[in-house]
């Protein structure tokens, strides 16, 4: 290869070479930007990751709350749901006492009004009984008028009676002397 030549390709590959250069610390730049930006982005991506497993951490820990929880809500549901039967056994007992209760009040019912027919019986033959002990006084009034009469009529015929005995008493006697007499 002649001199010439070799200047030329000296030159070109000189140019190349500056261009090649310039290129690669171009690249270098920003391969150096790139691997300080990744380095960066490593660093947030762990930084994300350390927050990410303590977020997981957490929500673990929040699940085996809400488990808890949930435990204890399921413990309070079968506690309510004994309840719930205790209260609908109570329930039924009330009924059936009221059932009860509604048959001795319509015992009770008929029983009062019984006893309001007894005492409207009662009232109207209490109400009959100044009729009643008039009617009896008249009655007897009149009854004791007639007992009197009677008696009145008795007492003159025992009075004849006796007259009567005392004059035959005395024709006995005089009977007696005649035959006496005689």
């Amino acid at each position: 290869m002649s001199d010439e030549m070799r200047t030329l390709l000296r030159s070109v590959l000189k140019e190349e070479l500056q261009v090649i250069k310039k290129e690669i610390s171009e690249f270098k730049e920003e391969f150096v930007g790139f691997r300080s930006n990744v380095i960066e982005r490593l660093d947030k991506l762990e930084e994300g990751q350390e927050k990410l497993e303590h977020r997981l951490e957490k929500l673990e820990e929040g699940q085996e709350k809400l488990e808890h929880r949930l435990e204890k809500l399921e413990e309070g549901q079968e506690k309510l749901e004994h309840r719930l039967e205790k209260l609908e056994e109570g329930q039924e007992k009330l009924e059936q006492g009221q059932v009860k209760l509604e048959h001795r009040l319509e015992k009770l019912e008929e029983g009062q009004e019984k006893l309001e027919q007894g005492q409207e019986r009662i009232e109207r033959k209490i109400g009959n009984i100044p009729a009643q002990y008039e009617h009896l006084e008249n009655f007897i009034g009149t009854e004791l008028t007639q007992i009197k009469q009677n008696q009145e009529r008795q007492d003159r015929i025992i009075e004849i009676l006796a007259a009567r005995s005392i004059q035959h008493e005395g024709e006995i006697k005089d009977l007696k002397r005649a035959i006496n007499h005689q």
